[in-house]
């Protein structure tokens, strides 16, 4: 009897913690591809506002790439 509860306890656990990190790489993956999306139309906004300026752009990507690497 304690083992079926033992059991009970240690499935419920086990499913609630994968589907809860299920969860965070889903909402870590949205955040990620909205922040690509925004990059993206800001950097055409950019280009076609600043057509005749030599303005250096930082890499932008690698800045969301390390950032999102520092979270794990």
């Amino acid at each position: 009897m304690l083992a079926l509860i033992f059991d009970t306890f240690v499935n419920i656990a086990t499913e609630t913690l994968l589907l809860g990190f299920c969860l965070q790489i889903c909402a870590q993956l949205e955040f990620f591809t909205h922040r690509l999306q925004r990059m993206v139309e800001s950097d055409e906004k950019k280009e076609a506002c600043n057509l005749l300026t030599n303005v250096p752009n930082r890499n932008r990507l690698s800045e969301h790439v390390y950032y999102h690497l520092r979270i794990r």
